[in-house]
């Protein structure tokens, strides 16, 4: 959760990150780690990216992971496409905002690690 914090305030305070989540519509991403009674979701798209805990009603996207592969996955340790063939990734939705989701982490995480990290 701290990581994906560190992404929302990246959003509201990096250009480069916020004029990318313009490209593309407001989307939800419900996270549910089944290891862990702990859930979250993401909504991202029209220059936000917000996260809380919780569970969003009817998300588009679901993820099902465990909670250190989305870990490793978030700080870039892990590919998430790798995680969704061995089946520790179970996506429900939109595979297609599933790619331009991750490809918004990795942005963030680039962007993070150049101006001095997390």
């Amino acid at each position: 959760m701290k990581l994906n914090k560190t992404f929302e305030r990246l959003s509201l305070e990096n250009e480069e990150f916020k004029e990318e989540l313009t490209f593309f519509k407001k989307n939800v991403i419900q996270v549910n780690m089944p290891d862990s009674d702990f859930n979250f979701w993401i909504e991202f798209g029209n220059g936000v990216y917000l996260t809380e805990k919780g569970v969003k009603d009817n998300p588009p996207i679901t993820f099902t992971i465990p909670e250190k592969n989305l870990t490793l996955i978030l700080e870039g340790k892990l590919v998430w496409f790798g995680e969704f063939f061995n089946g520790n990734l179970k996506v429900e939705g939109d595979l297609q905002y599933t790619l331009v989701f991750f490809d918004i982490v990795k942005l963030a995480l680039e962007i993070t690690n150049e101006i001095g990290g997390v």
